[in-house]
């Protein structure tokens, strides 16, 4: 991404809400927990280290607050950018210190009408925004306090359609993670846990070059696919039990996001029925994805692959509402969050899709153990099938599609 494209993304989102000072923080150095770059601030100056902020003025400029070079910190942690190189990489205005960030905006918290501010992302940040406006009440001299808006409300909205460089960078991180789980699928055997399966993902991920996962490998087999978002275990998989993974690389930032469930070994050792589970989901995916056109909403994308589970639900025997074997929603958005934003001020199952936006396609059945209204044979049984997609002219296509 070059700094030209940054700086238009962010005359985009400063134009869509005029006198206001936007700010975008990332996490401050240290701590305990991996550092998780900041996505606003990503998408926007293309920085992702620690200890960064970005100040939009409603007048255009803006200013960027990084991290100063230090070879002591650095030789325990990473080398940084520093200010000339990162403002060469982000192209805005001005870069300033780190440390004179609080100072600033302070200072210009004395005379904006509107502040873009990250609400309910860091209860500890938000304090001291409480506490700085109210320090600098009196020199605002009876105007009252600004109004304060979700700054995502207005970026959510950007990052819904992605352009050429972002859709580059997610069809690569599909094409990786298609390609590890083609690797898991064809390496799983009985006797095998799940812990394993994992770490061979993890591994085929980092051979093809992702740094970093889209998030924690999700492994389950058995009973335990029914759980939606179920960690590895130390369990052993069985032949004739079906197998859950749910993964995704990064690429540039940008993530994928796939599901697959299989039969491990032969499919004469699995319970009765449990085939006809796997192929209902899979019928409704590809049913999905085909509705998953420009004009079509996330809503009517789930209520196709219901449609198809309804008429499934008889012959599996699932009695009921679908909602109990089925409980989540077909499609999130995904871009540089594995659940990107879409605007604040709109359901996103409503929003009606595009050519360039990003969303996933997962339907899934689950029949828990001891559950009610099911066959005995299906009990503990889970499936979901799931590929991120790209909004096209012509419909949808699959990003995670190398499989």
């Amino acid at each position: 991404m070059t700094a030209h494209h940054l700086h238009a993304r962010r005359q985009r989102l400063s134009q869509s809400c005029p006198d206001t000072l936007l700010v975008f923080e990332a996490a401050p150095p240290g701590g305990h927990r991996p550092y998780a770059p900041s996505s606003a601030l990503s998408y926007l100056s293309g920085i992702e280290e620690e200890g960064c902020a970005l100040m939009l003025w409603p007048d255009g400029r803006s200013v960027l607050y990084v991290q100063p070079r230090d070879p002591d910190w650095e030789r325990w942690h990473h080398e940084r950018l520093g200010p000339q190189r990162a403002g060469q990489r982000s192209g805005v205005d001005e870069v300033r210190p780190a440390k004179d960030f609080e100072r600033d905006l302070k200072a210009a918290l004395t005379d904006c009408s509107a502040l873009g501010w990250a609400l309910g992302q860091d209860i500890r940040r938000d304090a001291w925004l409480l506490d700085a406006l109210h320090s600098t009440g009196r020199q605002r001299r009876g105007r009252g306090m600004p109004d304060i808006v979700d700054s995502g409300r207005f970026l959510g909205r950007l990052r819904l359609r992605k352009d050429a460089h972002e859709v580059d960078a997610m069809r690569r991180a599909g094409h990786i993670t298609a390609a590890a789980m083609n690797a898991a699928m064809t390496s799983a055997t009985a006797g095998m846990t799940e812990l394993e399966l994992s770490g061979l993902l993890t591994a085929a991920l980092r051979r093809a070059g992702a740094a970093r996962d889209a998030f924690g490998p999700l492994v389950a087999s058995g009973p335990r696919t029914c759980g939606l978002h179920a960690q590895p275990t130390a369990r052993q998989m069985n032949a004739g039990e079906l197998v859950l993974v749910d993964f995704g690389a990064r690429w540039g930032g940008y993530a994928a996001d796939m599901s697959r469930t299989w039969l491990l070994g032969s499919s004469d050792a699995a319970p009765q029925g449990t085939g006809a589970l796997l192929e209902a989901v899979k019928e409704a995916h590809r049913a999905a994805i085909a509705a998953a056109v420009p004009g079509a909403s996330l809503k009517a994308v789930h209520q196709r692959a219901c449609e198809v589970l309804r008429d499934a639900q008889q012959g599996l025997g699932l009695e009921g509402p679908l909602e109990e074997w089925f409980p989540h929603q077909t499609s999130h958005w995904i871009g540089l969050d594995v659940h990107d934003p879409c605007p604040r001020e709109q359901d996103g199952a409503s929003i009606i899709l595009e050519p360039g936006m990003t969303l996933t396609i997962e339907p899934g059945l689950y029949v828990p153990q001891g559950a009610q209204g099911a066959p005995k044979a299906l009990h503990g049984a889970g499936a979901r099938w799931e590929d991120t997609v790209l909004v096209t002219q012509d419909g949808a296509q699959a990003l995670t599609s190398a499989l």
